[in-house]
């Protein structure tokens, strides 16, 4: 099955360098953008929470801006939160001193 759409962009054909080709929306291009607009929109949006979504799993992996870090690092903090988890299973009062812990903790870091 072969579907007819209209011609959306016309190619000037490579860069100076001859690396890419450059393309230019055409008018028939444009007006079905108009026309899906809300479409567009929302599949950007998707595209944008996913991007987000991918950010927050890279930081809890231990990876940043920087790149990952250190695998001694990355398993001493694998380490401490599990052990801050099972230590919150038992116990109510837990959270107060865990989170005293962790702030002592990073003030030392950040010291040394």
């Amino acid at each position: 099955m072969i579907i007819s759409r209209p011609c959306i962009a016309r190619s000037s054909g490579k860069d100076e360098t001859g690396a890419k080709k450059l393309c230019t929306i055409t008018a028939e291009g444009r007006a079905h953008l108009d026309e899906n607009r809300d479409f567009v929109t929302a599949v950007l949006d998707r595209l944008a929470a996913v991007g987000r979504r991918i950010t927050r799993m890279r930081r809890r992996l231990g990876e940043d801006e920087r790149g990952a870090l250190p695998p001694l690092v990355k398993a001493a903090l694998d380490n401490l939160r599990e052990a801050a988890s099972k230590r919150l299973e038992g116990d109510a009062e837990a959270e107060a001193k865990i989170v005293d812990i962790l702030a002592r903790a990073a003030d030392d870091v950040r010291r040394n």
